[in-house]
């Protein structure tokens, strides 16, 4: 009993000593940050808490950090004031063999986007239920806009719709333009059965890689890399030998509700053409 009544005690008065040291902390930062924003807001001559975004920038601080905080202000309030208007960018490309479920978990993720942004445009390759337009050309990315509703571009088959040849004549302020799809609001969605397969100028301005399999073809396990170390794990051995980090996991079920919202058969006929024009235009040159 007075081993058990001493422990009791010592741990007693460990947890009172380090509760009291906690405290101590607290108040010493506490205290610190009301010294930093009572001189933070001396800089600004005002109290910043109250302004609009448009006001602060106005503000001119010399102090790298009180200025660092003023642009943080800055930004959470242009959040603020543009919550829930269409905020995604970037391409991300959905990478798997046939029938691992890449074009489904495509069409779940425009799903889900048209349910959050209903004013958003979306331009895919092939048919698609809430599809505005159909992609003909790479030009589409330049010329479709929508202001700050948004536009989502869907590419299936990436790699064989737009072989690297068909890179040849693009122009540079085309790959511009995708390295700035934030400004623009615009978000690119591809799939592709190999990242390697993508044109080098389409894969260098990727912002993600989701592969994709499928347990009975139900359910859709998807892992999103980021596409700078998922390019580097697949073009350098070395770094292959290291387990590659991943962004996000998720999966979905695949319900007959998603398989009937698009059909990828118009996009076959077209890519069929496509190559029977290419293969006459060959046999012409070899005559």
């Amino acid at each position: 009993m007075n081993i058990a009544s001493s422990f009791s005690g010592v741990s007693s008065s460990l947890l009172a000593l380090f509760g009291h040291l906690l405290f101590f902390v607290f108040k010493i930062v506490f205290l610190f940050v009301l010294v930093y924003l009572f001189f933070f807001c001396i800089s600004c001559k005002c109290v910043p808490f109250f302004k609009t975004a448009e006001k602060l920038k106005q503000i001119k601080i010399k102090n790298k950090w009180f200025c660092f905080t003023l642009w943080v202000l800055i930004d959470v309030k242009e959040y603020k004031k543009n919550f829930g208007k269409f905020n995604i960018f970037g391409l991300h490309l959905y990478v798997g063999r046939q029938r691992s479920g890449k074009t489904i978990a495509m069409v779940n993720k425009l799903n889900a986007i048209k349910n959050r942004y209903p004013n958003c445009v979306i331009v895919t390759n092939f048919k698609y239920q809430y599809a505005d337009y159909i992609m003909t050309d790479w030009l589409d990315l330049l010329n479709i806009r929508n202001g700050e509703d948004g536009v989502v571009f869907a590419i299936d088959e990436i790699h064989s719709e737009y072989s690297a040849s068909d890179w040849k004549d693009v122009p540079d302020s085309l790959l511009s333009e995708i390295s700035q799809q934030g400004k623009q609001r615009v978000c690119i969605l591809a799939t592709t059965q190999f990242f390697s397969r993508v044109a080098k100028p389409i894969r260098e301005q990727a912002f993600s890689v989701i592969t994709c399999r499928n347990i009975a073809k139900r359910l859709i396990i998807e892992r999103e890399y980021d596409a700078l170390e998922y390019s580097a794990h697949v073009d350098n051995p070395l770094v292959a030998a290291k387990k590659l980090k991943t962004i996000s996991k998720s999966s979905f079920v695949a319900t007959d509700y998603i398989r009937n919202c698009y059909d990828t058969y118009e996009k076959i006929n077209r890519m069929r053409d496509k190559q029977m024009k290419s293969y006459k235009k060959s046999i012409s040159v070899g005559d």
